[in-house]
Parts: structure tokens; C-alpha cells; sequence
């Protein structure tokens, strides 16, 4: 036998059997099965349900402060609304690293022109932010902010809405950022696709007019100062003495139904705002106790609060009847079905809490009298007749 190598092969062929056959490297490539379709991507998914799912939190608090006023008018702030928002960030110019020893989260622009600032400030949470919340709320250091209303607010509103909302000044037709604003999620996008144009038109001194302009060319909406029933109205302080001048302030009707009180100078008067409009909330918390305790007494039974009206007889809540033994009607199919071991466990313990309940609250002396004992005595001295 003999073997001798093909030159055009990838191996060596056998000489002298009829089987002997030569694979070249044409042929070897036709074999090669065709791959057609392209690879498919590899899909990721988001680290979070929520980035997933698109669920955001509902309040950003964005403050314009300075780098000599961050160790103090932020201070105040930072400890009366941190706790009760989502976020807080505080944004000032900075020539220079800060040593944050206050446990803020502040961000530094290096650009020291400040009619440009509220346009940095969008650009900023447009980046990193912009899918994270619902509403994003501007304000100065020196204005107190009710971070409790302001929050029942936006959870009123609905998110698919452009808002634009807060105390509109005199014979303008843009928000004041001094009472601050509450822009939606909405109005921040398309704000960032014309910043362009908003820092060339950045025209005035104002930043509350430089901001509604840029709001108007993007979103084409003025100040709204009252969106779905809901207001953020905004007090302008008349005194610097507050604390001997409260006591007027809060008789008047603007002053308690204001979410925002603005300018605010002294350190003792966010703290003397807070306590007030803390209380005022408290208050309000006590008074809706009191009418669902008195909501849950004059119902029957006891304890079921009053549900929506049902549409038909299939929404009525099924309420069945029984005595110490039995249940009546459980079922479409039963008339009469004698409780299980635990139904009466339960029966007797609520029966005779609250015949210890009676006895122990009536001074006068009680007996209880089991009506089923009573009838079947009735039955014993009626036989023996």
C-alpha cells in the first residue's frame, strides 16, 4: 500500500482503494456550515426593578446658595426640610475645594457669572437626575420651605402634566424664584434640549425672569399658580423681628396658608417656622384622628369604616349572622352550620371580654344572662307544666 501527500489537501490520501479521495481546501470550505444570522445581543437589564419599571421618587429640592453662606443659611435649611424630602443639594460658586464639614451635598460651579446659575442647576439634574424624580423644586438660602404641604402637593398632581408652578410676581407673567418653584419632570427635559438658547437670552439681572423665559420658549407655559386645585403660595416676611412679630403673622390668612416664607435672615427664625408650621401640622393630624374615631363609632358594626357605595348587589361585603352555637346562611347551599371548634374559642373569648368590660366600667351591680340559657329555661318550666 501505498500513501503519498496531495498537495492540495489538508491531510494524505490512501492509494489503491476505491475510496480514496482527496479533500481540498475548496471543498472543505463549502462543507463549512453558513452562518446567516447574526449574533444576538446580549440583553442587560438595569441593576434596580425601579430604573426598569421607570419608577421615580416624587421630590427633588434644589437650594442656590453661596460659598460664603454654606455654613450657615444652608445649614438652617438643610436640617428643616432634609428629612422630609427625597433629595437636597445645595449648588454654589466655588473657586475653590470646600471642606464639607456639615454633611451637605453641595455642588461647585467654577463659573462665577451668576445669571447663568439657574440654567447650571438644570443642566446638572438633567444628567444625572432627570429619570430619578417626579418634581424638582428651586429655591433660594434665605426662604423657608414647608417641606410637608409642599410634598402633599406634588403628590396631588398628576405627573403626566408640565408644571411650572409657584407665586407668580406683580404684573409678570414668571414664577418668582425668591417664593421658589416646582418644575415637573417634563419642563427639566425640555429645558435642557434649549439651554442654548436660554443662556443667549439670558438677558437680565433677574433670575426668575431669565428662568420663565427658557421655560416659555421651551414648554410655551407661564407661571401657573394653581395646577389641578393645588397652590404653593409664598410669604413675603415685612419685619425682621419675628419673634415678637409671629404672634401677628399667624392671624393672618396668607401667612398660614403659605408654603413658602421668604427672606429670611436670622438663624432663629427658620427654626421659630419650623416649630410653628410643625405644630400647625400636628394639629391637623390630631383633627383627622378625632373624625375617623368618630367616623368608626357611629358605624355598625363598630370598627368597619364607611367603603364607596357598591355598584351592584355582588359588591355588597358579606356579613353573616350567628349565635353562640351556629352560623346562619354561611353559603348559597346552607341554611344552618354549627361552628367549628375555634369559631367558638373565638366567640366565647370576645363574649366574655366584653362582659368583663361591662362589669368592670358599671358601678351598679350586673348579672349576664346567656339568652340561649334564658330560652331554654323558659322551655324546662314550660314542659314541667
Amino acid at each position: 500500500m501505498l500513501w503519498m501527500i496531495c498537495r492540495n489537501c489538508w491531510g494524505v490520501i490512501e492509494i489503491g482503494t476505491e475510496s480514496a479521495e482527496c479533500h481540498t481546501k475548496a471543498q472543505t470550505a463549502t462543507r463549512k456550515p453558513k452562518h446567516t444570522n447574526k449574533e444576538t445581543k446580549k440583553l442587560v437589564r438595569p441593576r434596580y426593578y425601579s430604573t426598569e419599571l421607570g419608577i421615580r421618587d416624587k421630590l427633588f429640592v434644589g437650594v442656590l446658595s453661596s460659598e460664603e453662606k454654606i455654613s450657615t443659611q444652608a445649614i438652617h435649611v438643610n436640617r428643616t426640610i432634609a428629612h422630609l424630602v427625597d433629595k437636597v443639594k445645595f449648588f454654589i460658586t466655588a473657586q475653590q475645594n470646600l471642606k464639607n464639614k456639615y454633611n451637605l451635598s453641595i455642588v461647585g460651579f467654577t463659573d462665577t457669572r451668576h445669571v447663568y446659575r439657574p440654567f447650571q442647576v438644570v443642566k446638572y439634574i438633567g444628567d444625572p437626575f432627570i429619570d430619578e424624580y417626579d418634581y424638582y423644586f428651586l429655591m433660594y438660602d434665605f426662604t423657608y420651605l414647608n417641606a410637608r404641604r409642599l410634598k402633599t402637593v406634588a403628590d396631588k398632581i398628576s405627573v403626566s402634566q408640565n408644571v411650572y408652578m409657584g407665586t407668580a410676581v406683580p404684573d409678570g407673567s414668571y414664577c418668582n424664584l425668591d417664593a421658589g418653584i416646582l418644575l415637573s419632570n417634563s419642563v427639566i427635559k425640555a429645558m435642557k434640549e434649549n439651554l442654548d438658547w436660554c443662556v443667549r437670552n439670558a438677558v437680565s439681572e433677574d433670575d426668575s425672569e431669565n428662568l420663565g423665559r427658557c421655560i416659555y420658549h421651551s414648554t410655551k407655559l407661564t407661571c401657573q399658580e394653581v395646577v389641578q386645585k393645588q397652590m404653593i403660595p409664598g410669604f413675603k416676611l415685612r419685619t425682621f423681628d419675628l419673634e415678637n412679630d409671629l404672634e401677628k403673622l399667624i392671624k393672618l390668612p396668607d401667612f398660614q396658608r403659605a408654603i413658602t416664607v421668604y427672606s429670611i435672615l436670622q438663624k432663629n427664625d427658620f427654626y421659630l417656622l419650623h416649630t410653628y408650621f410643625s405644630k400647625q401640622n400636628l394639629k391637623e393630624i390630631k383633627r383627622k384622628i378625632d373624625t375617623i374615631s368618630k367616623e368608626l363609632t357611629d358605624i355598625w358594626p363598630p370598627g368597619k369604616k364607611n367603603t364607596a357605595k357598591p355598584a351592584t348587589r355582588f359588591d355588597v361585603p358579606q356579613t353573616l349572622y350567628f349565635n353562640m352555637t351556629h352560623t346562619f346562611f354561611p353559603d348559597d347551599f346552607t341554611n344552618i352550620q354549627k361552628h367549628t371548634a375555634v369559631d367558638a374559642r373565638d366567640i366565647d373569648y370576645v363574649v366574655n371580654a366584653i362582659v368583663s368590660k361591662v362589669l368592670h366600667e358599671k358601678m351598679i351591680l350586673l348579672i349576664y344572662k346567656s339568652i340561649r340559657l334564658s330560652m331554654l329555661e323558659t322551655s324546662i318550666t314550660w314542659l314541667t307544666r
